[in-house]
């Protein structure tokens, strides 16, 4: 009997150390305290202006000095920085990569454009709000007859050749 008790006891507190880590995580988890990713926090433009396009184009867009300054404010100096580094040096390679191989292809600052209006055939058109995008910066490719198509800017060389062929 008395063994019968010895191990009620021990299962019951291995019963009961279980339940209360689960407890313990679930707590962890939905700390109000935790910082929202970047993906969810990216602030709206000053800006309200469109941007057409009807032609072959590179759309390049980044976060103005407003919207620069607000993400500066609501994420961590290492997260910033990380992405004004990825912003300034994907977007160069991006220009670079364009102006060698598809010199046809015109570079379009949208930095002060909030909306995007790709005309893609007679009466057909495409309109994309900037501010509903999650990445802070980002480029574009459009030729008539075609969707645009956000590329990839770390992988630029094939998304040119896929896209304008």
């Amino acid at each position: 009997m008395r063994s019968g008790v010895i191990i009620f006891f021990l299962f019951a507190s291995v019963v009961i150390s279980c339940t209360d880590s689960k407890k313990r995580s679930t707590d962890q988890n939905t700390s109000p305290l935790k910082k929202a990713s970047p993906k969810q926090i990216k602030p709206a433009s000053g800006f309200t202006d469109t941007l057409k396009i009807n032609f072959a184009a590179a759309i390049f867009y980044a976060p103005d000095s407003a919207q620069w300054q607000k993400l500066k404010l609501v994420n961590d100096t290492m997260v910033y920085s990380s992405f004004e580094h990825d912003c300034f040096f994907q977007m160069r390679n991006a220009r670079n990569v364009i102006k060698q191989n598809f010199p046809g292809v015109r570079l379009i600052e949208a930095g002060k454009a909030r909306y995007l209006l790709f005309e893609i055939a007679e009466g057909h058109s495409r309109s994309i709000d900037l501010d509903s995008l999650a990445d802070p910066c980002g480029i574009f490719l459009f030729k008539k007859e075609k969707e645009p198509h956000p590329a990839d800017m770390t992988n630029i060389d094939t998304e040119l050749g896929f896209y304008f062929q």
